[in-house]
């Protein structure tokens, strides 16, 4: 039995998973506003850059002061609730106007307002001009430059939260140069425009998360790095507070992002480079790898097609380290659907597949020129299948874990073709083997051999039916021979062993005890003349005690060596005649006695079967000799009668 084909073997895996190591979420983005009040995380992060709200009776007391500060826009972004908070202390200056003769004076003075706000500070004309402190009772405090009436220059001020802003204002508002620090530690420094963080700066978050760059309306916008705690970096384009444009993100494990961002996350097309030099170039999806793309690996490996959410999904080919080919489908990272493998070593296979293995309908070629066509399960053939294999021997049927199994067909090589049962590629149950000269074996199989009850045909005409053990005739069975002789009885490993009756085409029978294909033991021959023998036999060879009956008559009882009288024995003649005696190759030889048909009886030695030596005859007549024989004669010097 031809051993099977090897089966296929498994194509080196990629990455089950390509999403950005250490892919930061919308939480770790630069946040949209300045540091300070509640942590900078989720939702927080989006936020604008401005500063804390003040507290509404503040903002009425402001209101109700005389001047022209404009109306508050109701924003809860930290910017606009400075710059309403800085309008407050512009409107309560611009009430110091009302106070009367003193106020135009120009050494410091305190005045006290309906709102229950204080100034201490120069004036100029009746207003508040040069430097000056103005508190209220919530907490609120500015202390600075100011302007006939505004606030105007440098100054701080301090919130009621515990912010503090210090730095350049113009008409009442945060513009310029200036640097605000939140109670919880976060800071921003740099460009304020009316009230807004605008232009160039640098915001520090609570968090340990830096940001230096462009802000536009309170937000990051243009160009800007934010680095955060865990050292990702990330350079390049921003947009209304989130990551947009190109850009290029440094992860702390080495790996690096270049490429287009959308909403805080890479979108589009872009680069992954892994630490240990492997390389992802292609689309994105909201910070995951989808569509198409590249995937190179440190090794060599390589995988060009489909992703979705960071696994090959779709159409795509794979090459591995090895060089091994896959083109087609993938479903979660695995080869699944139609697909080709063509292997380094010559294995190739076109096929369904699943779970990264051969599964369903395919056809594979092995590296040796076999091919198998069928049913393949978890990589093996399985079901319904052909193996062909190059010098045209075949086996097909049904298939299991890659072997034969069931109902079958083998042709091998040779000529020869087996139809029947098969377990684990090997002949197994019912089945017929026939060979090239029209010999077969049909019978019950087990491990590619006979064994139970079968028959064995020859191209000769030579037939067996019978037991058979590991292909070899065993137990009870017959032999039929072309010319008609036959044999059954025991067997043993294929050879005569035991009792049995042997007949041959001339009609000698033979029963009695066999060992190793020959006679051995007790047994009876029958010829055809009538002759037997019954006694011992050994190696197929008379040997021992036993009878002979000869077609003349004549009857021999004794011992025998290579099928021929040997030791003692006596013969009796059909005429009535007795010889007995030492026999030596089917002629008595030494002493022994001769009682012929007439009454003579001779007593003596024995050459050759003729008397010969010393001996004596008595005649039935009564006369008597005794002396040398020679060549069955009376010796010379003695007369004898004739017989």
């Amino acid at each position: 039995m031809r051993p099977s084909s090897p089966g296929p073997r498994s194509l080196v895996t990629l990455p089950l998973a390509l999403e950005a190591p250490g892919q930061p979420d919308k939480a770790a983005s630069p946040p949209r506003r300045a540091p300070g009040g509640n942590p900078l995380s989720g939702a927080a992060a989006t936020s604008r850059l401005r500063a804390q709200p003040a507290g509404r009776a503040d903002l009425e007391g402001a209101r109700a002061s005389r001047g022209n500060v404009g109306t508050p826009r109701a924003s809860p972004g930290r910017g606009q609730h400075l710059k309403r908070h800085l309008g407050t202390l512009a409107a309560a200056a611009l009430a110091t106007q009302l106070g009367g003769p003193a106020l135009g004076q120009s050494r410091e003075l305190t005045k006290e307002y309906d709102n229950g706000g204080v100034y201490t500070g120069t004036f100029l004309d009746g207003r508040q001009h040069g430097q000056g402190t103005y508190k209220l009772p919530s907490g609120y405090e500015y202390t600075g430059e100011w302007v006939e009436g505004r606030i105007e220059g440098q100054g701080t001020a301090r919130f009621p939260n515990g912010a503090v802003y210090v730095g350049h204002f113009t008409d009442g508002r945060p513009d310029g140069q200036g640097k605000i620090t939140y109670p919880d530690g976060g800071t921003f420094e740099g460009d304020w425009k009316a009230g807004e963080i605008d232009g160039r700066g640098v915001a520090v978050y609570a968090t340990g998360l830096r940001y230096e760059g462009e802000f536009k309306d309170g937000l990051q916008a243009g160009t800007g790095t934010a680095t955060e705690p865990n050292g990702t970096i990330y350079e390049g384009g921003w947009l209304a507070g989130e990551k947009s444009g190109a850009g290029r993100i440094t992860y702390p494990d080495g790996s690096v992002y270049e490429g287009a961002m959308a909403k805080g996350l890479p979108e589009g097309k872009g680069r992954l480079t892994l630490p240990d030099g492997g390389v992802y170039e292609g689309a994105w999806v909201a910070g995951r790898i989808e569509g198409e793309g590249v995937l190179t690996q440190a090794d060599g490996a390589r995988y060009e097609g489909a992703f979705v959410d960071g696994k090959r999904e779709g159409l795509g080919r794979a090459v591995s380290a090895n060089g091994d080919v896959y083109d087609g489908g993938f479903v979660a990272d695995r080869r699944q659907g139609a697909g080709t493998l063509t292997a380094k070593d010559g294995l190739t296979y076109v096929g369904a597949w699943a779970g990264d293995r051969f599964e369903g309908q395919g056809k594979a070629t092995y590296p040796d020129g076999s091919v198998y066509e069928g049913g393949f399960a978890e990589g093996r053939r399985e079901g319904p299948g052909k193996l062909t294999y190059p010098d045209g021997a075949s086996l097909e049927g049904t298939w299991a874990d890659g072997a034969l199994a069931g109902a079958g067909t083998a042709v091998y090589a040779d000529g020869q073709s087996y139809v029947g049962g098969f377990a684990a590629g090997k002949r197994s149950g019912q089945g017929k083997l026939t060979y090239r000269d029209g010999s077969s074996l049909e019978g019950t199989w087990v491990e590619g051999a006979l064994d139970g009850e079968g028959v064995e045909r020859h191209a000769d005409g030579t037939v067996y039916e019978g037991g058979f053990a590991a292909g070899a005739w065993q137990g009870k069975g017959k032999v039929t021979y072309k010319d008609g002789s036959s044999y059954e009885g025991d067997w043993v490993a294929g050879a005569k062993s035991g009792q049995g009756t042997e007949r041959h085409a001339d009609g000698t029978l033979y029963v009695g005890a066999f060992a190793n294909d020959r006679r051995e033991g007790q047994g009876k021959v029958t010829y055809p003349d009538g002759g037997t023998y019954e006694g011992a036999w050994v190696a197929g060879v008379i040997v021992g005690e036993g009878v002979a009956v000869y077609t003349d008559g004549g009857r021999y009882e004794g011992a025998f060596a290579e099928g021929l009288r040997e030791g003692q024995g006596k013969l009796t003649t059909a005429s009535g005649a007795v010889f007995e005696g030492l026999w030596k190759a089917g002629r008595l030889e030494g002493p022994g006695k001769a009682t012929y048909a007439n009454g003579d009886v001779y007593e003596g030695n024995f050459v050759d079967g003729k008397r010969q030596g010393q001996g004596k005859m008595t005649f039935a007549g009564g006369e008597v000799y005794e002396g040398l024989w020679q060549a069955g004669q009376p010796a010379p010097d003695g007369a004898a009668p004739a017989n």
